[in-house]
């Protein structure tokens, strides 16, 4: 359907702010465990995977690139290449982001098991 990929984790996590967040609460937790510090090391990690997803949002707020299309706002007609005809398609009638309507921005989430 010639969707254009938007990938978020990857360059998310890979932006240096980001990972010098992650890196300080790795290194927090690291110096906890060390100490025998059980508490410290769940803080480290806390504070690691919060900063993780933040991270992502905040790159998700920044814009993800390229935008819809119209044919994805408003529907259209578009070739199906396998069935080598026109389909009918409808349109999801806004132009928010999926961030907006919290179906990506929401779905990213840590959790730390003891």
């Amino acid at each position: 359907m010639r969707i254009p990929p938007r990938p978020v984790i990857g360059p998310a996590l890979g932006q240096a702010t980001v990972q010098e967040a992650v890196a300080a609460g790795l290194v927090a937790a690291c110096e906890a465990a060390y100490d025998g510090d059980s508490a410290g090391i769940q803080a480290g990690f806390e504070v690691a995977g919060e900063a993780g997803v933040q991270g992502i949002r905040d790159y998700i707020d920044a814009g993800i690139k390229p935008g819809n299309s119209p044919v994805t706002i408003s529907g259209g007609w578009v070739y199906n290449r396998v069935a080598k005809k026109g389909v009918s398609v409808g349109g999801k009638g806004f132009d928010k982001p999926m961030y907006e309507t919290g179906e990506l921005y929401e779905s990213f989430d840590y959790e730390v098991k003891t």
